[in-house]
């Protein structure tokens, strides 16, 4: 019961990253050169938090099978003490030295201007990363004037959550945090007819 919603739950991870890679191949060969290079980069830091965790886990697990609910507590707060500063340290650098860290992986200025700029999104993921307890959950109640095709979509995401989770899902599945260079967002919503309404959404 757990362990195929985890399972589940990477796959769906691994293929929306990869998903995500080939849409980014359209805009042209330095966009993705770019993404890679932000991605490989926050990828480093998120397996960071993510070995914490896991140690925490351990930790926490040995201490309930010893039913020491002190250690428990301890080895849980410890865990996210240590996480919450790496992945802040990671953001302020991130967000300080974009532009040298970017000069690591690549000495081309129009890939370079473009990491650097991605790279900047990625310190605020690692704040966010840093603080999951600050997350807020919502549920959207949609009126008649709601598009039909993103009431549908919406539909079809918490089916899948649902589906991921064997049923313990949530009410609304895209929910959460997001971030996008303004500027950028604008221009795009602006050079089509298609982006109204709750596109930004």
């Amino acid at each position: 019961r757990k362990g195929l919603p985890g399972g589940l739950q990477y796959f769906f991870e691994y293929a929306a990253f990869a998903t995500s890679t080939y849409l980014i191949g359209w805009l042209g060969k330095y966009p993705l050169a770019a993404h890679q290079i932000a991605l490989n980069m926050a990828s480093i830091t998120y397996m960071m938090a993510s070995g914490i965790s896991a140690a925490g886990a351990i930790r926490v697990g040995e201490a309930v099978g010893q039913g020491d609910l002190v250690h428990v507590r301890r080895a849980g707060t410890t865990a996210l003490a240590l996480s919450v500063a790496f992945m802040a340290g990671c953001c302020l650098l991130f967000l300080a030295a974009n532009g040298p860290l970017v000069g690591l992986y690549t000495d081309d200025p129009r890939v370079a201007v473009i990491a650097a700029s991605l790279l900047i999104i990625a310190g605020f993921f690692q704040l966010s990363a840093a603080h999951p307890e600050a997350a807020v959950f919502g549920r959207p109640v949609f009126d008649a004037t709601a598009p039909a095709l993103r009431v549908g979509g919406r539909k079809i995401s918490n089916f899948w959550a649902n589906l991921e989770t064997l049923g313990w899902g949530v009410d609304d599945s895209l929910f959460g945090m997001r971030l996008y260079p303004a500027r950028v967002l604008l221009e795009v919503m602006e050079s089509t007819a298609y982006a109204r309404r709750f596109d930004f959404d």
